[in-house]
């Protein structure tokens, strides 16, 4: 009878020994084997958590649009109506004061017609009463002729022949002037008063219109409110998804580290970090209107690249600012920092979820938002709260070859304080990238050195 093979495949003539080291062996290669495919899992479940969150901020993102573009619609529609409006009360007083002054020449007229009328029925009663006496003195002078006698025939009397009905005299062809006057401004009147109720009809429906189309813009903005609030929401949660992936790419670095930042397009700083006097800015602290980050002016359609290592968080439309919105780029950094990117031009050069090496193009600059001109609205935050963007960059460690030819010259030199050491770029000059598309302005002239102090070198070090 053959050996019998137990379950592990080896046969039962093997020694003891022999089993249990095989059986060490398959248990060593299966830890081995599975520790990485449970590591990778992890990234793979963040991965997909993360493009579900990238899909809930497009929806997001086009509900707020959406919102946006129909309360512009309807603000658009209430300024017309507005206007229409106004026309209607011009129109209103216009007509108003052309009828209060046909009203005053219609009482102007009636007034006179009924002086004309009583001047001319004074007439009437003075012609009556001179017809009057002309006939009782016609009867006395019959009353004195011969009286037939008996045999006599009595000749008819004889009346007086009529002559031509006399002329009107001249109050009362004033008064028919009057009337046929009276009776024009009345026509008139009546005109007026219909085209004057008529507004007055249109006045009312337009306003009822206002308030309609108000509340729709109402409606409409707390529906890209709401929207915008869920957006921010995403974005944050996506924020801190994104920063472990780019911790996990990395490998966390000790608590009040960061890595090496650069600046992201150009130093022509055209507004710094804390209090300004921008009105729109919020208040914080003492200040009442306060920067949360640096504006840079490189110039209208420059290349805004990464200022350190990280994944991307959100690309698109900022849900701040309703009506008159930035598009933004917000990033993640292995470290717990967070970059923000404002007034870019809407176009996308980076996906949510996309690692992102320190200088590569992530927009382009614009002047997209409340913005007074083409500029990067550049924000650093850490713990959810602004830091100034200067005082990191000052603190990377690695000087930039292209800003700082000193430096890099002798990376041990003496003297040279740790602001210098700004655009820690991991890339060589001439590689893409590396320089970051600087312009002339950005690099300092022939043979000047930085001083120790940033207050003394000003803008010369730009």
């Amino acid at each position: 009878m053959g050996a019998v093979i137990p379950a592990w495949g080896f046969p039962a003539s093997r020694s003891t020994p022999v089993r249990l080291a095989a059986i060490l062996v398959i248990a060593l290669i299966g830890s081995i084997v599975g520790v990485p495919s449970a590591h990778a899992e992890a990234p793979s479940k963040l991965a997909q958590t993360i493009t579900e969150g990238r899909r809930a901020q497009v929806r997001l993102e086009d509900t707020m649009l959406a919102g946006d573009a129909s309360a512009a619609g309807l603000r658009r529609e209430l300024a017309h109506a507005r206007r229409g409006l106004r026309t209607i009360g011009i129109r209103l007083g216009r007509v108003s004061s052309e009828q209060r002054d046909m009203r005053r020449r219609v009482d102007c007229m009636r007034g006179r017609r009924a002086a004309l009328r009583r001047q001319v029925e004074r007439e009437v009663r003075q012609a009556a009463e001179v017809a009057r006496r002309a006939e009782s003195e016609a009867r006395e002078a019959e009353g004195g002729a011969h009286v037939p006698g008996a045999g006599e025939e009595t000749q008819p009397t004889k009346r007086p022949q009529l002559g031509p009905e006399p002329p009107p005299s001249r109050a009362e062809r004033a008064l028919g002037r009057a009337s046929q006057d009276l009776r024009g401004l009345e026509g008139r009147l009546g005109r007026v008063t219909r085209a004057e109720r008529l507004l007055k009809r249109q006045k009312r429906r337009q306003l009822v219109r206002l308030g309609h189309i108000s509340g729709a813009i109402g409606a409409a903005e707390s529906w890209a409110a709401g929207a915008a609030a869920g957006l921010s929401e995403q974005i944050r949660r996506v924020t801190v998804l994104a920063g472990r992936r780019a911790a996990e790419r990395t490998g966390r670095m000790p608590a009040g580290t960061h890595p090496g930042f650069i600046w992201p397009a150009g130093r022509r700083i055209t507004q710094p970090y804390g209090c300004t006097g921008l009105s729109w800015e919020p208040a914080r602290g003492s200040c009442a209107h306060f920067h949360d980050g640096i504006d840079l002016g490189p110039g209208y359609g420059a290349k805004v690249a990464a200022a350190a290592d990280g994944v991307v968080a959100y690309v698109g439309w900022s849900p701040m600012g309703a009506g008159d919105r930035s598009f933004i780029v917000v990033m993640a950094h292995g470290d717990g920092h967070e970059t923000f990117y404002g007034h870019l031009l809407p176009t996308k050069h980076v996906w949510v979820g996309e690692w992102v090496a320190q200088g590569e193009k992530i927009g382009l600059v614009g002047d997209t938002g409340r913005s007074t001109g083409s500029h990067l609205h550049w924000e650093v935050r850490r713990g959810g709260r602004t830091v100034d963007p200067e005082s990191v960059i000052r603190s990377s460690r690695t000087p930039d070859p292209v800003k700082d030819p000193a430096a890099s010259a002798s990376s041990g030199a003496e003297g040279l304080s740790e602001w210098m050491t700004v655009d820690a770029a991991p890339a060589a000059a001439d590689e893409p990238g590396a320089a970051h598309d600087r312009t002339d302005t950005d690099r300092l002239r022939p043979g000047y050195v930085c001083p120790a102090s940033p207050e003394a070198a000003s803008h010369a070090c730009w």
